[in-house]
């Protein structure tokens, strides 16, 4: 709880704000001009018709939740903790932004037709293909939970 009341009181900062917006709008056209620019013949209007409300809500909360992170990531980098500075303070933007690609290739796998060309990208074939879209809630909640625990520790110290 006390995470979620230290995020109100981030996101209440001017450019705190301003950053978490600009961030969810990026994310969220990511999550959805990934399938469009790696499937020939794939535009936006076809893409958004292929989603179902689930989908739509996935990628909200995937989007949201990047912006979270970015947001918190960036307001650390300004404010560093007095309490424990990191070896390396490279180490919260990292993950981040693997988190953010990986929330993205989830993303993607809502839509049944973009799978392949991600996957067949990361060199998995059909077989990969086909694993990720029975299991997609299962990879969608890991990608939220990994994205939870990314705010959490960023903000557990300050």
């Amino acid at each position: 709880m006390q995470i979620l009341i230290k995020v109100l009181k981030i996101i209440k900062k001017p450019l705190c704000a301003g950053v978490f917006v600009a961030s969810f709008i990026i994310f969220l056209l990511l999550f959805v001009a990934v399938p469009v620019l790696t499937i020939p013949g794939n535009n936006f209007t076809f893409q958004i018709s292929t989603y179902n409300s689930k989908d739509v809500l996935l990628l909200l909360i995937l989007a949201i939740l990047s912006a979270l992170s970015l947001m918190v990531q960036i307001y650390r980098w300004r404010n560093p903790s007095k309490t424990c500075k990191p070896a390396l303070p490279i180490y919260g933007s990292s993950g981040t932004a693997l988190t953010a690609i990986f929330a993205a290739i989830v993303g993607t796998a809502t839509c049944t037709a973009c799978v392949a060309p991600i996957v067949a990208l990361l060199g998995l074939g059909l077989s990969g293909s086909i694993f990720l879209l029975k299991y997609k809630l299962f990879f969608s909640a890991l990608a939220i939970l990994i994205i939870i625990i990314s705010i959490y520790f960023s903000l557990r110290n300050d």
